[in-house]
């Protein structure tokens, strides 16, 4: 993307009029991430500070459907941030430099899988959840984590085997 002293940045708009003298993330309704510092904006307010982008790096952006808003990095899931944006959502580059340009995939084959990275995701927050209750519970019973862990196998290898 861009050229060395480019200013880029890729996001979301509650408006498809957004006005083009006003860089992305910079008003009400939008959000986006700039190359040039790293910055996330939302609604004119910097909400994260991530890495830095510009030529041959690949940035993308995509919005789940509860509100949260997502920025990935040459594949690689930089923040996902929650915002109140309610209806249509409207993609936003902006751009400024001398020779500032941009290559956009709308199609999809992207090189951040959202819906996997989800299922991944998801399955590691209930592993989680799984392994407070073993703690509260082996609490409970007088064992560390590891010895009742060590009791559900032999256990489980008994029934198992029968």
């Amino acid at each position: 993307m861009g050229g060395f002293y480019d200013q880029i940045a890729v996001g979301f708009a509650i408006s498809n009029q957004y006005p083009t003298e006003e860089f992305a993330g910079y008003l009400e309704g939008s959000i986006a991430f700039h190359g040039d510092d790293g910055k996330v904006f939302l609604n004119g307010k910097i909400v994260g500070n991530l890495c830095n982008f510009g030529s041959h790096d690949i940035v993308g952006c995509g919005i789940t459907n509860n509100g949260f808003v997502y920025f990935t990095h040459n594949g690689n899931l930089m923040y996902e941030y929650k915002t109140n944006f309610k209806g249509p959502v409207y993609p936003i580059i902006s751009l400024r430099g001398k020779y500032s340009s941009v290559q956009i995939n709308l199609e999809g084959g992207f090189l951040f899988n959202y819906e996997e990275f989800d299922e991944h995701f998801q399955l590691k927050q209930s592993l989680d959840l799984k392994l407070i209750e073993i703690i509260e519970i082996s609490e409970k019973l007088g064992y560390s984590p590891q010895q009742l862990i060590d009791k559900i196998k032999k256990v489980l290898e008994t029934r198992l085997m029968t």
